[in-house]
Parts: structure tokens; C-alpha cells; sequence
């Protein structure tokens, strides 16, 4: 390489490490801002969910030491501060999985416009989660009876099972569009970057897309499996309510209850994921900020990408 040639080179490579750092910087502050909405949402279901265990806790003693479970019993009133909580907490957590689905499927229709302006649709989604949530439950529960006796505050109020049924039936439906809407950005990503037909801060930005969908795509699936297990075991208790005891029915219900464990998990992962994943940002942003100029010859676009490019997807 000749001196006049070097100079040429030397800022070709540093135009491509300022085009690196600009649209990592760009993309993980969007997925950052997203994220730190929802995880405020998550907290707050998170806090609700241990003070529902702490309930089923107690309500499972008390039917398996007591030989009738109508020794105790609440009006469904009294119980109000248990299940209406506890239902928000359940339709929010898959109206989150349904928002991670919609800001992965903006972002990949938007491909290269997305990261400016995605910075906003992390509280949008966050305020549409709680809303949503709010109003769901309001519907479902109108029909409650407030003399209605129970004998444990953890399910629903038998005055509200078919509202209830069908609200849980749409958040099922939501929950498989949102694994399909997963499966198909991943597909649609991994086939747009093996054809090779986009400029080079495309395909990083395609590439970060499967990123983010990988890491997300296990906690769809998980909180699919979960919930599916949860709604079908809840309809089928219920169906066959009639021909089981009082005091098998109250342990069928308080056992099914496996959402408050998954939430508790699910609540602690994400917030595990997001903070590995920034800690990875700041690794990235100051490896190529303190990158020695003498070092940025044409192999830079190949130091900073090889590592995750040569991943298999």
C-alpha cells in the first residue's frame, strides 16, 4: 500500500467503525428504551404475584388440614383485592408477549428507518399493555356477584366463568399469533440476510433483528407452553366442576395456579437478559471507540462482525 493510498484507506475504516458504533448506539438505545418500559410493568405484576402466593399458600393449607372447605368462606367482595390484581397480572404478562411480537415485526418492516423513531414505541406499548389489561378485566368481571360465597380468594368468581372463559380464549389466541409473528420475523430475517441484497448498516441491522429474536424467542415459547397448560387445565376443572367434590375442586383450582411461578421467573429473566445485553452494548460501543488508528486497516469491518456473523442462526 502506498502513503497515498493509506490515508484513503485509514478513513474509509474509520467511517465504517463510526457507521458500527452509530447504528449499535442507535439500535440498543431503541431496544433499551422498549425494554425498560415494559420491565416497570413487569415489576409491578411481579409484586402482585408474591402476595397471590403467599394467598394460595395459605388457602392450600387450609383445605388440606380442614375436612370441609366451607369452614371458611368469603364473600366475593372481600376477595375483589385478590383475583382482580392477579387476573390484570395474568392478561398483561401475554399482552407483553404480544408487544415484544409487534415492535419485532416494526422492526422488521421498517427496516432502516426503525431505530430513530422506535425510541417511543417502548411506553406506547407499555401504556397499551396496562390499558388494555385494565379494561379486560373490568368487562370480564362486571358480572360479579358481590354476595357470592367462596371459600378461597385465589380463582375467579363462578358468577364471571363465562366472560372469563372467553377473555381467557382470545389471550390464547394472542399468545400462538405471538410464537407464529416470532417464528416468521426470524425466518423472514435470516432469509433477507442470505440473500445478500442489502448495503452493509442493513445487514448489521438485520443481523441485530435475529439477535433480539433469538433471545426472545425461548420466553414466547416458554410462556406459550405455560399458559396453554394453565388455560386448558382452568377450562377443563371448570367444566367438569359438578362431578368433583368441594374440597377436590378448591385443589384442583389453587393447583393450577402455575402462572405466579412462571411470572416470578419470566419477571427476573428478562431483566437478566436486558442487562446482559447492555453490558454487551458498552463492551462493543468502547472496544471500538479505544480502537488504536494504526489497527484500522480494511480488516476493521471484519473484526467487528466476524465474531457474530459467523454464528449459526
Amino acid at each position: 500500500m502506498t502513503d497515498v493510498e493509506w490515508p484513503a484507506q485509514r478513513n474509509s475504516c474509520e467511517s465504517i467503525d463510526a457507521l458500527l458504533l452509530l447504528r449499535h448506539k442507535l439500535f440498543y438505545k431503541t431496544l433499551k428504551s422498549f425494554g425498560r418500559a415494559l420491565r416497570h410493568v413487569h415489576v409491578d405484576f411481579g409484586i402482585w404475584t408474591v402476595f397471590f402466593r403467599i394467598l394460595l399458600i395459605f388457602h392450600m393449607y387450609h383445605l388440606a388440614r380442614s375436612d370441609t372447605p366451607c369452614s371458611l368462606l368469603f364473600y366475593t367482595l372481600e376477595c375483589s383485592w385478590s383475583f382482580y390484581p392477579l387476573t390484570t397480572c395474568i392478561i398483561g404478562f401475554i399482552l407483553i408477549q404480544a408487544a415484544f411480537a409487534a415492535e419485532r415485526i416494526t422492526a422488521t418492516c421498517r427496516l432502516g428507518r426503525y431505530e430513530r423513531r422506535g425510541k417511543y414505541l417502548g411506553p406506547i406499548m407499555a401504556a397499551a399493555v396496562l390499558i388494555l389489561s385494565i379494561l379486560c378485566v373490568r368487562w370480564g368481571l362486571d358480572t360479579t356477584d358481590p354476595n357470592e360465597l367462596q371459600y378461597q380468594c385465589a380463582g375467579i368468581p363462578v358468577s364471571t366463568k363465562e366472560r372469563m372463559i372467553s377473555i381467557y380464549s382470545v389471550m390464547f389466541v394472542i399468545d400462538v399469533s405471538s410464537v407464529a409473528a416470532f417464528a416468521y420475523c426470524f425466518y423472514y430475517n435470516k432469509k433477507k440476510l442470505h440473500s445478500g441484497r442489502f448495503q452493509l448498516d442493513l445487514r448489521y441491522e438485520i443481523q441485530e433483528n435475529l439477535k433480539v429474536i433469538r433471545i426472545l424467542l425461548p420466553v414466547v415459547v416458554a410462556h406459550f407452553l405455560f399458559f396453554g397448560f394453565f388455560i386448558a387445565g382452568s377450562i377443563f376443572i371448570r367444566q367438569i366442576r359438578l362431578r368433583m367434590s368441594a374440597k377436590a375442586y378448591g385443589i384442583a383450582v389453587l393447583g393450577i395456579y402455575i402462572i405466579p411461578h412462571y411470572i416470578l421467573v419470566m419477571c427476573a429473566l428478562i431483566y437478566g437478559i436486558l442487562r446482559q445485553e447492555s453490558r454487551a452494548n458498552s463492551k462493543f460501543r468502547k472496544a471500538i471507540a479505544q480502537r488504536p488508528a494504526a489497527k484500522q486497516e480494511g480488516e476493521t469491518y471484519f473484526d467487528s462482525l466476524r465474531k457474530q456473523w459467523s454464528e449459526k442462526l
